[in-house]
């Protein structure tokens, strides 16, 4: 007799089946907003600031406001600590997981051009682990992300508007591993892209910008293996158009607002390819057109010290039933705050923490959660 705690097993096993063979790792909960040491600290409202070489990323038009012949740069890294939550009948299945993402920018402005080069994490940078999963005695890990390289150049069209744009290429990581079924992509280059943006600044306290971020058709070759058996494969997708609109604002010479708000069109990627062994299946992704909005302000506390604080609210972009456990990918809230200390004039450091809160979905006898925690770190320089 069929009874209910085998029918809850057998179906824990047809799901990640299914999430072996066809994960939608790269759904909204790939978007990643998590980049520059400023821009991330101040809940991503930096569209409409743009005001160090992170400008690469949230707005090429910035780059041209830069002061002249002065070489803006940052390195950054952030740590992040996990916690993914999926619940189906009694079995409750958790993932804790802990990595590392860096990043860096450049840029430099003479005259009315500027230049500027940055490598950062746009889209994933994500690691997925449950153990005994739902109790089959089953693992099921899941890591991807894609890290852009971006080269842009800026130029001011009138002394208070200015436009960029930059091109882009992405390194691209894909594995998946559920018991004796193993998915591994990894490829450079997975694609390419570009990004435009626009900055108009017509008063000393006002700033607003516009950027847009181009579709990205990825296409990664690796490996399937299943139970020992090894065949080539290649996973094929096209990530979305971003959207984004922000406003700066300095009621003082102390304190600076930002606004941002960001539309992806996630809903256009419908479908997911994978090709092995010859045999192509295409996979449908059940996404959504999501949003993303920040507010953020910075405080200039003494002539060394600012205080900088954010809060984002992040949309998931994945319809109910295509929700799976190795995304989660549920509504996010996301609060900061940090510290930014000048060492000198050309040196300032910077440490902020993150509290990454995510709305409990349920959908079809199952929960869908995550919460996280951040600790961002990094240097900014002026030379």
């Amino acid at each position: 007799m069929l009874t209910r705690t085998c029918f809850l097993k057998g179906a824990c096993i047809v799901i990640l089946f299914s999430l072996g063979f066809g994960a939608n790792v790269f759904a909204g909960g790939c978007d990643n907003s998590a980049v520059g040491l400023k821009g991330f600290s101040a809940g991503c409202a930096y569209t409409g600031i743009a005001d160090d070489a992170s400008a690469v990323y949230y707005n090429p038009g910035g780059l041209a406001f830069l002061d002249e012949n002065i070489w803006y740069g940052e390195v950054y890294g952030y740590v992040v600590g996990t916690r993914y939550e999926h619940t189906s009948g009694p079995y409750k299945n958790k993932s804790d997981e802990e990595f590392f993402i860096p990043g860096l920018f450049v840029a430099k402005a003479h005259g009315k051009y500027a230049i500027g080069f940055g490598f950062y994490v746009p889209y994933g940078g994500a690691v997925t682990k449950y153990k005994d999963f739902c109790g089959t005695s089953y693992d099921a890990e899941c890591t991807s992300g894609l890290s852009a390289f971006t080269l842009s150049a800026s130029y001011r069209v009138l002394p208070d508007l200015s436009v960029g744009a930059g091109a882009s290429v992405y390194d691209g990581t894909f594995e998946t591993e559920f018991s004796g079924i193993e998915k591994e992509y990894d490829d450079m280059p997975a694609g390419y892209g570009y990004n435009i943006g626009i900055m108009y600044r017509p008063a000393q306290k006002w700033s607003i910008g516009f950027s847009l971020r181009s579709e990205v058709d990825v296409k990664m070759d690796g490996k399937v293996r299943v139970y020992g058996q090894e065949s080539d494969s290649r996973v094929e997708f096209t990530l979305p158009w971003y959207y984004e609109f922000g406003v700066g604002y300095k009621p003082d010479h102390r304190i600076t607002l930002g606004f941002s708000c960001r539309y992806m069109l996630w809903g256009d990627m419908d479908m997911m390819s994978y090709t092995t062994a010859g045999v192509k299946t295409d996979k449908p992704t059940h996404y959504k057109n999501s949003w993303l909005i920040g507010l953020g302000m910075d405080y200039e506390m003494d002539s060394k010290s600012t205080l900088i604080a954010g809060a984002k609210y992040a949309q998931g972009a994945t319809k109910d039933k295509g929700l799976n456990a190795l995304t989660n990918d549920v509504d996010l809230l996301t609060l900061s705050v940090g510290i930014l200390y000048d060492l000198n004039k050309s040196l300032e450091i910077g440490v902020t923490g993150f509290s990454v809160t995510g709305f409990e979905k349920e959908y079809n006898s199952q929960e869908f959660d995550q919460d996280h925690v951040i600790l961002l770190f990094g240097v900014q320089f002026r030379y």
